[in-house]
């Protein structure tokens, strides 16, 4: 259901204290049970999600980078190339090992 919840609303702000409500929960305890079950945190989730899709838009679109940030809900650029960068590397290091 959070995985479900980040996937369409990733665009918005969301934080734990946001995604512990719609889990009737402690913040503590969906951090715990979402990191048992993905092996991740619900936010590095939720940027990956949000790099995903900004992947998707700026191979299919003219947007400039801050555009497509924003499109992401990441409105601090120099953020979201840090953050893009950082994935790209980390995708690079999987597949040469």
């Amino acid at each position: 259901m959070i995985t479900e919840y980040i996937d369409v609303h990733y665009n918005e702000t969301l934080t734990l204290e946001t995604l512990t409500l719609l889990s009737y929960g402690a913040p503590y305890h969906l951090h715990r049970t979402f990191k048992k079950k993905k092996a991740i945190t619900s936010m590095e989730y939720t940027r990956q999600t949000r790099i995903k899709k900004s992947k998707m838009i700026l191979t299919t679109s003219d947007s400039s980078v801050a555009e497509v940030g924003e499109s992401v809900g990441i409105s601090n650029t120099p953020y979201f190339i840090t953050l893009f960068k950082k994935n790209q590397d980390k995708l690079l290091k999987s597949i040469v090992g």
